[in-house]
């Protein structure tokens, strides 16, 4: 008689065991984001996890159990951790409301001190600007006070040298025509030119300048008393002429001391309004210098509050996703190792249904019985 072959039993018997194998799967890769176990540990309890609770819970030995407890407890740790990131989440998101506060806040005070550096940066700059104008003022001041100077010693030198060359004049050619001792061939000539050589230094009237050429060309001894008369002029003249020159150097003299003094004033002004200046351009890039920080933070201060926006819409949507993920670790991961570990062997089932059976028909039974008697 043949014996038709069992074909169905091994399928049913496969297919729970690509079952089994899928649940262990679902949770050792749950196990394997406990990053807080050495990843030692992690990988000898995901290795050793399905051997332990393929065995029915009533038949496993010690170190089964101890896996199974190891495995628990990390298990219950990674939902207290997803409890915990749900807290996390919803004090974060408590914290975005002061958060906003103090941002705003803080753009509101920079955009005034940046109103403040603004103030203080116009108002350096027009003083800059006014120093600035001191200052070219001063330098023009001073090249005019040099050139000034600068004249002054020439008219100076220029009066020093007319004493000497009206004494040249009365040396060279005066002395000789008065004294005799030129060549007769040139007095004439010579007598002749002394008188406007002479008026370049001193003015001599209409018959003094007619008699010198007349007194002079004659010998010394052929000269009379009119003709004595005629030279103790000339050299009256001449002497009042040295006097007058030695006041004139006197008078350039002193306009030029008082121009060097003007000078100095000048140059005084000059380096006053120069340091003025430098300390004011100084003061002036520090302001401004104060006023681009200030932008700066500013500009970092608007920048934070615009990104605040999205982070709270993050932050908003972060609570739920952390209960989802809750939610999904004990509906998944956690419910099937729950549901592996609690797996009893066939008979015993059977005997723990029968008998869980015969204890309610008892209960059931136990009234009817009463009420007989």
């Amino acid at each position: 008689r043949l014996t038709p072959p069992p074909a169905a039993a091994p399928a049913s018997k496969a297919a729970k065991v690509d079952g089994f194998v899928v649940r262990c799967s679902e949770v050792t890769e749950a196990l394997r984001q406990a990053h807080e176990l050495p990843s030692v540990v992690r990988d000898m309890l995901c290795e050793m996890l399905p051997f332990s609770v393929k065995t029915y819970h009533e038949e496993r030995h010690e170190y089964q159990r101890g896996i199974v407890e190891t495995v628990d407890k990390e298990l219950v740790c990674m939902e207290d951790g997803f409890v915990r990131a749900i807290g996390e989440a919803e004090d974060r998101l408590g914290q975005m409301g002061p958060e906003k506060e103090r941002l705003e806040a803080a753009v509101e005070e920079l955009r005034n001190k940046l109103e403040a550096r603004q103030a203080a940066t116009h108002e350096r700059k027009h003083a800059l600007a006014a120093d600035a104008v001191v200052f070219r003022a001063a330098k023009e001041s001073l090249a005019e006070a040099k050139g000034k100077l600068e004249a002054c010693e020439k008219a100076t030198a220029a009066a020093k040298s007319r004493p000497q060359e009206l004494e040249r004049v009365l040396r060279e050619d005066y002395a000789p025509l008065k004294e005799g001792t030129l060549d007769q061939a040139v007095v004439s000539e010579a007598a002749s030119a002394l008188g406007p050589r002479l008026q370049g230094f001193f003015s001599l009237d209409g018959s003094l300048l007619t008699a010198i050429p007349t007194v002079l060309a004659k010998e010394p001894s052929s000269r009379g008393t009119f003709d004595f008369i005629v030279i103790e002029q000339l050299e009256g003249e001449a002497k009042k002429a040295m006097d007058a020159l030695a006041g004139a150097i006197s008078e350039e003299a002193q306009r030029e001391s008082q121009q060097a003094a003007a000078v100095h004033s000048a140059d005084e002004a000059f380096k006053l309004s120069r340091e003025q200046q430098r300390t004011s351009a100084e003061a002036f890039v520090a302001v401004r210098r104060e006023e681009e920080e200030c932008e700066g933070e500013l500009q970092a201060a608007n920048k934070a509050l615009k990104a605040f926006y999205p982070e709270r819409r993050k932050r908003e949507k972060a609570p739920s996703q952390a209960q989802a993920s809750l939610q999904d670790f004990r509906d998944g991961p956690l419910a099937t190792f729950r549901e592996l570990c609690g797996r009893s062997a066939p008979a015993l089932a059977s005997e723990e249904a029968a008998e869980g059976a015969g204890e309610e028909a008892g209960m059931e039974g136990a009234p009817a019985a009463a009420s007989e008697a």
